[in-house]
């Protein structure tokens, strides 16, 4: 099958995505912000499709990437609604297309003027500051996301372990983007020393784009939840009171700031003896207001929160010199577990890996 052949392909699965999403079912401002995001999918596949397959485009391409600087803000703007169930207002829109607009103006303005020297350099510039713009929105996305759960420090490194089906999408695309960046600016560093890998690259670029529609079609076949249907609740936290409860959602995030404030300064989890009563007696607030809060923006059980302090910890000591000697049985005792079946059971639910697999690894990096 032919390079041309695999991106109709593609574009046929892109555009049946978008019909889906379109259905009265979907209609949400998530899946709105995602449609967009497909659509402009559509318009990278329509430009390699006849670059590949029916006209040489090549000369085009400057215009092009001006284009591709819309994707990383209707990206972020696709993980703010899933967070907050509202679709972006345009006063919040219209800032991040000027860029685009700009560069557009200037490429044109040398196209004219035919400066072919600078036209590289620009070009060159251009990869590069997309690549970094790759990196700086997921960077915000993740920013947003942990005020929004009220974590603060280390706690942001493990965000997607929080209301994992939820966060799924957003996952994906803070990934998809920051592994886009060392492709761009691969492509930027090649294209100063030489043309004649260029092809290839876009070969890589364009099999990226093929593999991220595929990723895309099977988190929404296998993980349905993932693409926020109408009849469910539109945001991340959806805290929600519990029956006779007087705990509002603003008062529930201050609680949250004091608990993983304590759980940082204190180090109250190392204690194997730390309980839901203990902690409320610490912080003067009702146990049921704890819980509520717990599961309402974190989605999380006290115990389950405990022991994801406990399993961060325990990756700490693991690299200190100092527990060099320790086994990892003696670490877990260590960061407060009182039993090696709740340690294994917490290390694997929160890394997917055993605690072994995961040392393993470290050693492999090192």
């Amino acid at each position: 099958m032919r390079i041309s052949e695999i991106i109709l392909l593609c574009a046929l699965q892109t555009l049946g995505l978008m019909v889906i999403l379109s259905h009265k079912k979907f209609r949400t401002p998530a899946n709105l912000h995602l449609n967009v995001i497909l659509f402009s999918m559509l318009i990278y596949y329509a430009f390699y499709y006849f670059t590949y397959s029916i006209a040489d485009l090549k000369q085009y391409v400057p215009y092009f990437l001006c284009f591709a600087f819309i994707s990383p803000p209707i990206i972020y703007f696709y993980c703010e609604s899933i967070m907050t169930g509202k679709l972006a207002k345009f006063k919040s829109i219209a800032p991040h297309t000027i860029l685009p607009l700009l560069l557009f103006l200037c490429v044109y303005v040398l196209d004219i003027y035919a400066y072919e020297i600078l036209q590289k350099y620009v070009f060159i510039g251009m990869l590069l500051l997309l690549a970094l713009l790759h990196i700086l929105y997921p960077l915000l996305v993740i920013s947003k996301l942990g005020k929004l759960y009220q974590l603060e420090r280390f706690q942001i490194i493990g965000i997607f372990k929080y209301n994992k089906e939820k966060t799924l999408m957003i996952k994906l695309f803070v990934t998809m983007m920051l592994l886009h960046s060392v492709l761009l600016t691969g492509k930027a560093i090649v294209f100063c020393v030489t043309n004649e890998y260029w092809n290839f690259l876009e070969v890589i670029n364009i099999v990226f784009f093929l593999i991220l529609s595929y990723v895309i079609a099977y988190h929404v076949i296998t993980s349905p939840n993932a693409i926020h249907h109408t009849k469910k609740k539109k945001t991340i936290v959806n805290f929600k009171q519990y029956s006779k409860s007087s705990l509002k959602e603003e008062d529930a995030k201050s609680i949250a700031l004091r608990i993983n404030k304590l759980f940082q300064e204190e180090k109250v989890y190392l204690d194997p003896e730390i309980s839901l009563s203990a902690t409320s007696k610490k912080l003067t607030i009702p146990s049921h207001h704890i819980t509520e809060t717990l599961n309402g923006l974190l989605g999380q059980s006290f115990n389950d929160f405990v022991n994801n302090y406990r399993v961060e910890e325990f990756k700490i000591l693991l690299e200190d010199k100092k527990f060099r000697n320790y086994s990892i049985l003696a670490l877990a005792f260590e960061v407060g577990f009182k039993s090696k079946a709740t340690f294994n059971a917490s290390f694997k639910k929160f890394t997917k890996q055993t605690p072994s697999e995961y040392q393993k690894s470290l050693t492999i990096e090192k």
